[in-house]
């Protein structure tokens, strides 16, 4: 998630006393009162004259840590030079603001061009090649800048399109050309100076959320009349504020997702069934072959007929397996039947379900009679 910063266009505005600036607080003073409700300014005044070292260094002053600025670019090299030759003009410019830059205090500067500034893509090319390492940002003011060209060049240069409102300009586009996002409020649907209404801000709220969750976001009011800048940026801050928790706690379930899908799966099958939970340690254990006993069949040794039977007739089933006493079915034979069977055939022989009829059970009886009737005769010397 990207920082956020919500101010104002300047903060020496006598509209602005007693409602930001308490009745007693010298002019002097009244960016450090500035300062206590918000985390950043757009300085206007750089736009008409440049500023002194030493008022630079005394905004520095009044202001504290992590307070930032942006500049608006001079006029001189937008309106007059309109971007043509400009970098002694550049040079001179950053000399002044030198101070803003060593204290890591300078934000995005903005270069406004005029409105009958028509587009001129060889101009801003070589215009966007002077400029110093930072964060610009460029404000059109003609429909005609408004292309995909245009906006590929900026993205070429990491340099963001200014974000505007403004009534009389309804071609600006929304575009994201740079690691930043930068919004200027000039006077809402309520005509200039207006105030912008809770719905309004609400929906402003809701698009610099889904910017800010990839991007840096700077937002400035410019609609100073009867201190409407300072009470919209409070409200629209005070908006972001109450969703931050909720989007915070929205981006932390997506990086616990992405973490999981980006982590290296193992996968623990037998056969060609995943299986899930403890079954995949009990399945990645080396398996042995499979035997008798673990099929749940076990084989009975071949007994010899000459033997005394212990089949004894039970339920008209012939033969009683020791091993199964109840005689419960498994598979499709009584193990009645196959262990009397087993005994007699040896192991190796299993009838089918059909010596379970009557005739099965006659037949057997009687090749039984025959075995031991032969075996008592004795030879006639």
């Amino acid at each position: 998630m990207g920082a956020l910063r919500i101010g104002c266009s300047g903060w020496q505005y006598r509209d602005w006393r007693g409602s930001l600036y308490p009745p007693g607080v010298p002019t002097r003073r009244w960016l450090e009162a500035y300062a206590e409700r918000f985390n950043t300014v757009e300085v206007n005044s750089t736009f008409y004259r440049l500023p002194s070292r030493e008022a630079v260094a005394q905004w520095v002053k009044q202001t504290p840590a992590g307070f930032v600025f942006a500049v608006k670019a001079s006029r001189y090299l937008t309106h007059v030079k309109r971007l043509a030759e400009i970098s002694g003009g550049v040079q001179r410019f950053y000399e002044r603001i030198e101070l803003l830059v060593k204290a890591q205090r300078l934000g995005p500067v903005l270069w406004q061009l005029p409105e009958n500034f028509h587009r001129d893509d060889d101009r801003l090319a070589s215009a966007l090649d002077v400029l110093p390492a930072g964060r610009h940002t460029f404000e059109f003011r003609h429909a005609s800048w408004f292309v995909e060209e245009v906006m590929a060049l900026l993205r070429a240069h990491n340099v963001a399109l200014a974000i505007g409102d403004h009534p009389q300009r309804p071609f600006q586009t929304a575009d994201v050309t740079a690691d930043f996002v930068f919004v200027r409020f000039h006077h809402g649907s309520r005509g200039r100076g207006g105030n912008y209404s809770a719905s309004e801000l609400e929906a402003w709220a809701s698009r610099l959320a889904r910017w800010r969750a990839r991007h840096d976001v700077f937002a400035y009011f410019n609609n100073d009349w009867k201190a409407y800048a300072p009470r919209n940026a409070a409200a629209l801050a005070a908006l972001l504020a109450q969703a931050e928790p909720r989007s915070a706690r929205a981006a932390d379930r997506v990086a616990a997702v992405t973490k999981l899908l980006q982590a290296p799966r193992k996968r623990y099958c037998y056969g060609s069934v995943e299986l899930p939970g403890a079954a995949r340690t009990r399945a990645a254990e080396p398996q042995s072959a499979p035997t008798a006993s673990t099929l749940g069949w076990r084989p009975r040794p071949m007994v010899d007929p000459d033997s005394p039977s212990t089949d004894t007739p039970r339920d008209g089933r012939f033969g009683q397996d020791p091993a199964n006493p109840a005689g419960h079915a498994r598979g499709g034979c009584g193990d009645a039947d196959r262990g009397r069977d087993h005994r007699l055939w040896g192991a190796g022989v299993r009838p089918g379900c059909a010596r379970r009829s009557a005739r099965g059970h006659r037949d057997r009886r009687r090749v039984l009679r025959r075995v031991r009737g032969h075996r008592r005769r004795r030879p006639a010397v």
